[in-house]
């Protein structure tokens, strides 16, 4: 047997005078709907433990409480789920947070009592900190949030704006204890999923929905949900959710899910099991009609003629009217979508020059063909009886079962890694090189310099307990004077992908921030290699930055078969043209030689 231990909090009426805080009218409708649908859609083996607080019922206090003591029984087989439908606002963030706020300032959601008598916001620091105990003990946990984490923290009523101004500083002292601390390294924890209505710079709307007021983004996230059933997963549900705000043109906010660019991703809703792992690249229906989330910034080229998509093993044919930095403008050529549903596609033909292979007869691909006599080989086949080994142009080896289907998917992600390293950029662009970015000594025995040609070493370092791996921290500047939407790409020795370092947030004007909120990230060569005196492995850290925000998944590429990836522990108007720009730094881990 498991539990759903469920937190529902929806806030209509605030104590706070209307000017300072105006009422809202469809919060208590959410919760009430998100009760029933819990209710419902029970699973076999699986019981519902609701606490609903309501309006005078919502103070800070009890919204505290009700994170500690009832969503903290939650154990190893259960699900505990935090449900907050209310106004949602910003604070300044303390100096000493700079490497968890890289725009200078973090969000905020208003209780009943919030603002009145010293009763302050609930800061989302605090949240997360009290989220942490629960996920410490909780075998799933998830929270969304039908609240504005934005400038004004508003949502809208009809065609009227409510908004509630940032609240005050305040002293780090006066924070929960549960608030992890804002300087000095932070200790990696279990980590849980959020659905939020919208990007921290936008507002979330409320609307008369069937005759009854709702917030727009709950009323939206559970239609996705009855449609595609239990075992839709977090990051189909956001794609599902989007696409019905878009068929009811609320195009002034965009759902997010955290944390993005993740494997969490994939696990389905509040069930934490594995879901179907997309592709990363997702047809939908929004702002412009059909829409790519691919653009030029993930490596598409500006011309769309000889580039098209196809959906992921139904072949379906789209063809590309305009390739924007951030998305591919699509119509579907011979079938019709269901403008509800979102889609995983492919790219099918791509126009710049593929990869040369040797040794490999290659069917038609986008990424790789059979090199002719007369020129460079980038990859070459090696087939045995049991396994196929696929060497890249610097010597290193893949090892792959040797049917042709996983050669031909190994060479197109071997290209497609070789790609990104060495030719994903902007030579238009005009930002720049506006991020700084700094790999510093997490500790006085961590070794790492910057040597005269850019590469950032970093040594492995003797003890009696045998070779021990540098510890860093990652630091990230916008030097620039204009807001940037950026993401960290870690390409690992392996041939992996990820965005897991810093996945796509804003850095303000002139701000510092840290990947990872400024924990520790241990550099050390891939797990399968001991550390051998003279050996060496790079990872290579692709920095993109944009003037508008862009999503991760066309980037990802999970390491090849057969190999272990380097971890870490660690009213619409046509918008102005998006600049974007890319930056490549180059970190070598290395043993010494003992002298």
């Amino acid at each position: 047997m498991s539990t759903i231990y469920a937190l529902l909090v929806g806030v209509d009426r605030y104590a706070a005078p209307d000017l300072l805080v105006p009422g809202l009218h469809g919060c208590v409708n959410d919760v009430v709907d998100v009760l029933a649908m819990l209710t419902t859609t029970l699973r076999d083996g699986v019981t519902l433990a609701p606490l609903t607080l309501h309006d005078e019922r919502a103070t800070r206090d009890a919204v505290v409480a009700g994170l500690r003591t009832h969503l903290g029984q939650a154990g190893p087989d259960d699900t505990a789920l935090f449900w907050f439908s209310g106004h949602g606002s910003q604070a300044p963030a303390p100096v000493s947070a700079w490497a968890v706020e890289g725009t200078g300032m973090l969000q905020t959601l208003l209780c009943h009592d919030s603002r009145t008598g010293g009763v302050p916001d609930l800061w989302d620091k605090e949240l997360s900190g009290l989220l942490d105990v629960i996920s410490a003990r909780a075998g799933h946990v998830a929270v969304v949030l039908d609240s504005c984490h934005s400038e004004g923290g508003t949502r809208q009523v009809g065609s009227r704006w409510r908004v509630v101004p940032p609240g005050p500083a305040r002293d780090v002292g006066t924070l929960l204890p549960e608030t992890p601390p804002t300087t000095g390294p932070v200790t990696d924890g279990p980590e849980h999923l959020a659905l939020s209505a919208c990007r921290r710079d936008q507002r979330a709307e409320e609307r008369v929905l069937d005759g009854v007021a709702h917030g727009l983004f709950t009323w939206s996230l559970l239609r996705a949900l009855r449609r595609l059933g239990p075992a839709a997963t977090y990051a189909a549900l956001l794609a599902a959710t989007r696409s019905e705000l878009a068929q009811r043109q609320a195009f002034a906010q965009s759902p997010q899910l955290y944390p993005a660019a993740s494997a969490l991703t994939d696990l389905m809703f509040l069930r934490g099991a594995a879901g179907t792992t997309g592709t990363g690249v997702v047809m939908s229906y929004g702002i412009h009609g059909w829409q790519i989330d691919m653009g030029r910034a993930h490596g598409l080229p500006a011309d769309p003629a000889g580039l098209s998509f196809s959906t992921r093993g139904g072949g379906d044919r789209v063809e590309v009217d305009a390739v924007r930095p951030e998305l591919s403008l699509v119509t579907p050529k011979g079938w019709h979508p269901d403008r509800d549903r979102q889609y995983p596609m492919m790219v099918t033909t791509l126009p710049r020059p593929p990869a040369t292979v040797a040794g490999f007869d290659v069917p038609p691909s986008p990424y790789v063909r059979t090199a002719r006599p007369d020129e460079p080989v980038s990859l070459s086949v090696a087939t045995g009886p049991v396994s196929a080994r696929i060497t890249d142009r610097t010597g290193r080896c893949a090892e792959v079962a040797a049917t042709p289907e996983q050669i031909l998917a190994a060479l197109e992600h071997m290209a497609r890694w070789w790609w990104l390293r060495d030719e994903l950029r902007n030579p238009a662009s005009g930002l720049g090189e506006p991020i700084r970015l700094e790999v510093v000594p997490a500790g006085p025995d961590d070794v790492v310099e910057v040597g005269d040609d850019g590469v950032v070493h970093a040594r492995y370092t003797w003890t009696t307990s045998g070779w021990v791996a540098p510890e860093v921290h990652i630091h990230l500047h916008n030097t620039s004077d204009r807001l940037l939407y950026v993401t960290v790409l870690d390409l690992t020795p392996r041939y992996g992908a990820g965005a897991h370092l810093f996945p796509p947030a804003p850095i303000g004007p002139g701000r510092r921030t840290a990947a990872r909120l400024g924990r520790r990230i241990r550099i050390r060569l891939p797990k399968d290699e001991p550390p051998v005196p003279g050996r060496e492995a790079s990872d290579w850290l692709l920095v993109v930055a944009a003037e508008e925000p862009f999503e991760a998944g066309p980037y990802l590429l999970s390491p090849v078969d057969g190999f272990v990836a380097s971890t870490r522990d660690a009213e619409p108007a046509e918008p102005p043209e998006t600049d974007w720009t890319v930056q490549r730094y180059e970190i070598r881990t290395r043993v010494p030689r003992l002298s």
